[in-house]
């Protein structure tokens, strides 16, 4: 089995927060021109604040799924069965048969009765908050290699990155103690969903989002964002780290 490796992913998101420092400090560097009064200006400027929780977002999602993935691609790598894994891999490797037997009672169904449009399967986030309990406790398992685990497995549970999701990520993968290391971004991480969504939906423009913060205020959190989450980070490598962590005990 290989080593967990977090570098890549750490170093990743911090360029992109970096990025967004820069992105938000020379909007501010900005002085009116003749091409440019100060009512433009001020309305570029709050653009920038609004859309730096966007890229906040961004940079936070393709974090935390990187991380996902790459938890899976090395119990993957564990050249033995799906039953000697984790619970949390176990029950990966589970899914695809779990949900192909609902698919099929669902068909089933549907052959006694008129088809409706709706989604057929169990969904990710059901199927881990119902089995994860019951797959503790037994021993049932997939035979299959560990090398058929799906590496796009989510940990979804319809809260769609708010921090509800990430609690649910870490206990779903053992990983309760990185919650510890967030600190204050616990609190933030709500609003910035909130923001980036009434942007993303129309809901509101990136201007009218960032009329409501200064500079500062977003400087000051994209260093909070930064050094809670890369402090999550570590915490996720040192249970990790450990070849025990991938293992069935």
């Amino acid at each position: 089995m290989r080593e967990f490796d977090i570098s890549p992913i750490k170093d990743e998101f911090k360029e992109e927060i970096d990025s967004i420092k820069k992105f938000v400090t020379r909007a501010h560097d900005l002085r009116a021109g003749e091409d440019m009064n100060e009512l433009e200006l001020a309305d570029i400027q709050k653009t920038v604040r609004g859309l730096s929780y966007v890229m906040m977002f961004a940079a936070y999602e393709k974090m935390l799924r990187g991380l996902c993935r790459s938890l899976i691609e090395v119990a993957a790598s564990f050249r033995g069965k799906q039953k000697n894994l984790s619970t949390p891999f176990r029950l990966i490797g589970m899914y695809p048969m779990i949900q192909s037997a609902s698919n099929s009672a669902e068909s089933d169904q549907g052959n006694s009765k008129a088809q409706g449009n709706s989604k057929s399967g169990v969904t990710a986030g059901s199927y881990v908050r119902y089995w994860s309990g019951p797959l503790e406790k037994s021993s049932v398992s997939s035979e299959r290699d560990a090398k058929k685990l799906n590496p796009d497995f989510w940990p979804d549970n319809g809260s769609f990155m708010q921090r509800s999701q990430v609690v649910f990520i870490c206990k779903f993968f053992n990983l309760d103690s990185a919650i510890n290391q967030l600190e204050r971004v616990n609190q933030d991480i709500d609003p910035v969903v909130r923001y980036r969504n009434s942007i993303a939906h129309g809901g509101q423009t990136a201007a009218e989002i960032g009329g409501n913060s200064t500079k500062a205020d977003i400087l000051d959190l994209l260093d909070r964002w930064k050094e809670r989450w890369c402090a999550f980070l570590d915490e996720v490598y040192r249970i990790a780290s450990q070849k025990d962590y991938f293992l069935k005990k």
